[in-house]
């Protein structure tokens, strides 16, 4: 706790936001803690229960007098990042998020070891893409992304995904835990000229960002479910899905047009006799689940089945299945029909019996992937992995291997600060037949490190490298 103590020392935060006495501050904290362990299927999964009570009693106990709701959301934030689950997550409460809309006017990479400003949101065009920057309002840039790596709750504490959210998205980190004002004041440092020099810029609301992003970027936006061939004479084509949510409208309840354009883009790879396929699944944070089997129906090479096992704690039956949801709370038995001390839950058994499309692509399949990739992706890369289907290029991504904590959400709301906490309400086991007790994270055949000179040229160091591969073959 003493690191805690030290960074609220050392970055003081909101010091004329609205205070919480000390009992009231302790009241958030024990419902916290008790939601946690009334709801979370996988609280103890990396960690263990003497650990997260010691937690618990050091937080509480240590506080003794009134305290901000800024401070209050970085002290609590241990007893979330320790359950290592990033699919658990805190956020402030709307009144705070309406006074508090900016972010950080820029988007950063870190390229051998330098934080490089990749893409500029400000109004200032001077604020060159390639500048190092060094410090923001006069904290070290790397003090800030140690704080933000500390307080994101990756799964089992993956140290690649730490690093990637805490540069690649520090413009929505940096403003959750630090104070940010209508201008942010940044010391950087020009590369070629080997000069420092500062910048005051204007901040910006999330809307005004990927407005200005668009417009001075539109060759870098990529579309979700989009076909691109990469290179002709190699037979080589790539399918962009960049998330597994698609709908063709807000009716479309099941995502019908996520099959429709996959399947489309399939279909077009055999007209194109595309040998070497690539599905590109960076950044992909995931989305609905049976979008899933929407993918692996085209790609996959053997009957596949999707879940093992998905449980909850049956001390969360009525906060997921409240009353309110009409007959649900007495038919989920049906579904969830085998239960233990802790769990309630569905073990599949069967064998593997979703079959391969005809209209599957047979060539060679690549899956570029960085610590990004997440959730629905990573349950992706574990069935393509399982049945030794696809060559992976990039980086572990961010999830498990064995599944994850997912499904659906319980939130809940602090009683005086406000602040949300959402709680993964399932513990959901991927199917692996083959490789069930495999590497913790699926590791890439084919590693990728983004290097200066792809910054400088604007080169795809993912597809560089499997261009690279494929020619001297």
């Amino acid at each position: 706790m003493w690191r805690l103590f030290f960074v609220i020392m050392l970055f003081p935060i909101g010091s004329k936001a609205q205070k919480f006495s000390a009992d009231e501050a302790k009241e958030d904290i024990d419902v916290l803690y008790h939601k946690m362990q009334q709801v979370h299927p996988g609280l103890f999964r990396y960690q263990s229960s003497e650990a997260y009570q010691e937690t618990y009693l050091e937080i509480k106990t240590s506080i003794t007098d009134s305290i901000s709701e800024a401070d209050l959301f970085l002290t609590i934030s241990p007893l979330i990042y320790q359950i290592k689950d990033l699919h658990t997550g805190f956020s402030h409460p709307k009144k705070w998020r309406k006074k508090h809309p900016f972010k950080l006017p820029f988007i950063m990479a870190e390229v051998e070891g330098k934080n490089l400003i990749q893409y500029n949101a400000a109004a200032d065009t001077t604020f060159l893409r390639g500048l190092e920057l060094l410090e923001i309002d006069g904290k070290s840039i790397e003090s800030v992304k140690d704080l933000l790596k500390t307080n994101i709750g990756t799964d089992n504490g993956n140290e690649a995904a730490k690093q990637l959210y805490a540069t690649k998205t520090l413009y929505a980190y940096y403003p959750k835990f630090f104070e940010l004002k209508d201008s942010v004041d940044l010391l950087v440092r020009n590369l070629e000229k080997d000069s420092v020099m500062n910048y005051r810029l204007a901040t910006v609301t999330t809307k005004q960002m990927g407005a200005v992003l668009a417009r001075r970027y539109p060759e870098k936006i990529r579309k979700n479910l989009s076909y691109t061939m990469i290179d002709s004479t190699l037979s080589l084509a790539k399918i962009d899905v960049t998330s597994f949510e698609f709908k063709g409208s807000p009716f479309d309840l099941f995502q019908t047009k996520f099959k429709r354009k996959f399947k489309q883009h399939i279909k077009q790879a055999q007209k194109d006799s595309v040998e070497h396929l690539v599905l590109d699944l960076r950044s992909n944070g995931g989305g609905y689940i049976p979008n899933i089997s929407k993918v692996m129906k085209y790609v996959a090479s053997e009957p596949y089945k999707l879940i093992d096992t998905m449980a909850f704690n049956r001390s969360a039956y009525f906060k997921i299945f409240s009353p309110a949801k009409g007959i649900t709370p007495l038919i989920a038995p049906l579904f969830f029909n085998k239960k233990d001390s802790i769990y309630r839950y569905r073990a599949t058994g069967k064998p593997a019996k979703k079959k391969p499309s005809k209209l599957a692509y047979k060539g060679k399949l690549y899956v570029f992937m960085d610590a990004a990739s997440y959730s629905a992706t990573t349950f992706t890369i574990s069935l393509l992995d399982d049945m030794d289907r696809a060559t992976f290029i990039g980086t572990i991504p961010g999830g498990a291997n064995w599944g994850s904590h997912a499904g659906s959400w319980y939130v809940a709301k602090l009683p005086n600060s406000k602040i949300r906490v959402r709680i993964p309400e399932y513990r959901i086991v991927h199917a692996r037949a083959n490789k069930p007790n495999e590497s913790f994270f699926i590791q890439p055949d084919i590693s990728v490190e983004y290097t200066l000179e792809d910054f400088d040229k604007n080169i795809d160091s993912y597809e560089r490298v499997l261009i690279e591969k494929l020619r001297a073959d």
